[in-house]
């Protein structure tokens, strides 16, 4: 025999205890009977056994093991960018989530239908002390909130919070009821509870019926009852984008129900109580056409076509464009009229490749163009995008959660006198 070394890692979860059943990687069974998650692995384990069942219904072997039961986060769960698949809880009775005061961050969920980290849900769910930091939540139709798209039964969040983020839908396709944490909550529902919840510095699109903390609120409203209730929540520094009905905020960031709950806070069938709005910005998006004219107010443009993008360039009041599915061409060199600022955001399939010769920087104090698959230039046999000599030692120009494709040796070029790059 000789001398061997042996390293031994202990788990979280594993003290000797027979009481404790390990149930897969990240989550295990404590002697309370509550599931504990101690790793993005546990998290993904809970979301597979919602989601392999037939057609659109929590599987049975999901019910016969968590209805009832609570979900424990023992730490925080970073899921670093990988593509989540939300939650269907229809047809679970009964369910607690907690997370004991950590965060879930870096959830990103892409696609078509309801959409949330939970996408829909029946009987009692509940949600407590939990924070979902820089979510990604990007669908093409309606029921999209960062906790729960649609939902049913009750739903009861206390100190749930979203920190930064996107929550949005195509606006070009009319995606409406679009929230913060919920985004509809049906009318024959038994409504929701909401304490403690703030959404903050969260960006938030939709066609209408956008809102800060739920997007549409309609439970009660077939029987006037108020089934709904907000207390002590806040939107802080949020931005909202929307097509449908608009309201300027105020000097506090106020913008009425667009922040809040939607039609059923005015319409009385849901209660708000001691919450708080400010710092927040709205934001009207015109739909381009191919026959549109854009004039001062045009200050955020939708642009689904490729080749109504050259005209919404050329107009110096819009500051932010947003692009739809499709490759687009961006001449950003001689077709770009100067501005303070320009953001380019990209969806799900946008394909943004440069024209001419650089981007010409001195044209902006800010730059930024994000969530774009940034293609070969169109005019040059090399590189992907150039930014020029700006000349200005205040401009930032940036490039956000942008991927790079086609043959080049160059992915980014910065002239040597560009500032702020």
């Amino acid at each position: 025999t000789s001398d061997t070394d042996f390293n031994v890692e202990i788990k979280e979860g594993f003290d000797g205890d027979e009481d404790i059943q390990h149930i897969a990687t990240g989550i295990y069974l404590n002697e309370n009977g509550e599931y504990v998650i101690t790793e993005a692995a546990g998290l993904r384990f809970v979301a597979n056994m919602a989601n392999e069942g037939v057609g659109t219904k929590a599987t049975n072997a999901f019910k016969d093991m968590f209805n009832g039961k609570t979900i424990i986060l023992s730490s925080n769960i970073d899921l670093a960018g990988e593509e989540w698949t939300p939650m269907d809880l229809w047809g679970c009775t009964s369910l607690t989530i907690d997370g004991a005061g950590h965060k879930i961050s870096n959830m990103v969920i892409k696609g078509e239908g309801r959409l949330g980290f939970i996408s829909q849900c029946t009987g009692n769910i509940n949600i407590k002390n939990l924070t979902f930091e820089n979510p990604i939540v990007e669908g093409t139709a309606s029921f999209i909130g960062v906790v729960i798209g649609y939902q049913y039964g009750v739903a009861t969040l206390n100190n749930v919070d979203v920190h930064g983020g996107v929550v949005s839908t195509n606006i070009a396709n009319k995606g409406i009821r679009i929230g913060g944490l919920i985004g509809f909550s049906a009318p024959d529902s038994g409504g929701f509870n909401l304490e403690g919840c703030d959404v903050s510095e969260t960006e938030i699109r939709g066609y209408h019926n956008v809102g800060g903390l739920v997007g549409t609120a309609l439970a009660g409203i077939e029987l006037g009852e108020k089934k709904s209730f907000m207390s002590d929540c806040s939107v802080t520094k949020c931005k909202f984008y929307f097509s449908g009905t608009y309201e300027e905020p105020d000097e506090n960031g106020n913008c009425g129900y667009h922040v809040y709950d939607s039609q059923a806070y005015e319409e009385g069938y849901s209660v708000k109580t001691n919450c708080t709005e400010s710092g927040n910005q709205a934001f009207y998006v015109k739909i381009s056409s191919e026959d549109a004219e854009y004039g001062e107010s045009d200050k955020v443009v939708y642009v689904n076509n490729p080749e109504n993008l050259q005209k919404v360039l050329l107009n110096q009041h819009t500051h932010t464009i947003m692009l739809g599915a499709g490759e687009f061409i961006a001449d950003i060199y001689s077709q770009t009229k100067e501005r303070e600022s320009l953001t380019i955001i990209g969806s799900e399939g946008t394909k943004v490749s440069f024209a001419n010769q650089q981007v010409r920087m001195e044209l902006f104090t800010n730059f930024k163009i994000e969530n774009c698959e940034i293609m070969h230039m169109a005019t040059k046999s090399w590189g992907h995008i150039v930014f020029s000599s700006s000349n200005n030692a205040n401009g930032v120009y940036t490039i956000e959660n942008c991927t790079f494709n086609g043959v080049g040796t160059q992915g980014i070029y910065i002239n040597e006198t560009a500032s702020g790059a």
